[in-house]
């Protein structure tokens, strides 16, 4: 028996020896593994660091457009009304049945399939026909805003001075004459021209200030300027508004206008919104009833109005004929004659 508890002992010991070595094998290994890995790991620290920041960077930048679109999303329902109410290009062609009721049935645009289109694909003139037989042009028709509870700006088909033109008039009240284009590709407008007078002006009229931005006349284009030009915060609420109509609003909407006090040549834009530029051409001293010619060269305007946004002149895509007094609460009188879009 003392022998047997000898041979255990013995037939033990070497395995017990065996692990042992092969433990201290095992941590030698592990151990230098790791020296051999520590050069690439702090060769790649720097990279990690980087990327580090960079996501932390981009992380601040999404908290701070969060925090933007947080502050934003309150004054939307605020400020969408007034882009669509002062901007001509954000219309949704939609005639008022209370108006259209009570106004004479000339003074209401209606599609006149027997009016035959321009030559060349021009944009149809807004009014055609002689003194006895006067109508609108096929295609124009009134334009208000979704919804419109304001008076609509009345316009009528008139012969005056041997011309046909559009009477407008205005009163505490908002509305365009719209006519929706499109124009052959190969057709790039390089003047508008038209005449217009003012036979009643506005005197409250100041178009640098959202409570004056009224005019008895303006001659308005809209373009088809590509969103990725418009600043986001504008973007955004184009987009949103273009949810809501039913016409294809234009991003870029130039006016050339009938002011008051502000000195001829004075490009501002609206009070409410970028999406839409002045270009001052007459003032309250030339309101004495008397002709006026205008010839304005389309790609000259548009840069020196949105060259900002886009050194090339898009696509023309509405033209349309405004008068409106619903901020001075005033009243204006104007007539807009021989207007025409040329190649």
């Amino acid at each position: 028996m003392p022998g047997e508890g000898v041979e255990t002992l013995t037939a033990s010991g070497p395995r017990a020896s065996e692990r042992a070595r092969y433990r201290r094998r095992k941590r030698r290994w592990l151990a230098v593994s790791a020296l051999a890995a520590l050069p690439a790991l702090l060769a790649a620290q720097p990279a990690l660091l980087t990327t580090q920041s960079a996501l932390l960077t981009t992380q601040s930048a999404l908290l701070t457009t969060q925090s933007a679109l947080l502050t934003a999303q309150p004054a939307l329902p605020t400020t969408q009304p007034a882009l669509l109410t002062t901007q001509p290009a954000l219309l949704v062609a939609q005639v008022s049945p209370a108006r259209a009721a009570e106004a004479p049935a000339a003074a209401m645009p209606a599609p006149s399939p027997s009016s035959s289109p321009s030559p060349l694909g021009l944009p149809t003139p807004p009014v055609v026909g002689s003194a006895s037989q006067i109508r609108f042009g096929a295609g124009w028709r009134v334009a208000t805003l979704p919804g419109q509870t304001l008076p609509v700006t009345r316009f009528s088909p008139a012969w005056l001075d041997g011309r046909a033109a559009v009477r407008m008039e205005a009163v505490d009240s908002y509305g365009n004459l719209l006519l929706n284009l499109a124009l052959p590709a190969t057709f790039t407008p390089r003047e508008l021209r038209w005449s217009w007078r003012v036979d009643v002006p506005n005197a409250g009229v100041e178009l640098a200030e959202r409570s004056g931005d009224d005019s008895p006349a303006k001659v308005c284009l809209g373009f088809d300027l590509a969103l990725e030009r418009v600043p986001f915060f504008e973007r955004n609420l184009l987009r949103l508004a273009r949810t809501r109509s039913t016409d294809p609003l234009p991003a870029a909407t130039l006016c050339w206008v009938w002011g008051h006090e502000e000195a001829v040549g004075t490009l501002l834009p609206s009070p409410y919104t970028q999406r839409v530029r002045y270009i001052v051409l007459r003032g309250a001293g030339d309101a004495s009833g008397q002709w006026f010619d205008e010839v304005r060269n389309v790609a000259a305007d548009f840069r020196r109005a949105f060259g900002d946004e886009s050194p090339d002149m898009p696509r023309v895509t509405a033209l349309l004929l405004g008068a409106d007094a619903d901020n001075t609460h005033g009243r204006s009188v104007a007539f807009v004659a021989d207007l025409r879009l040329e190649p």
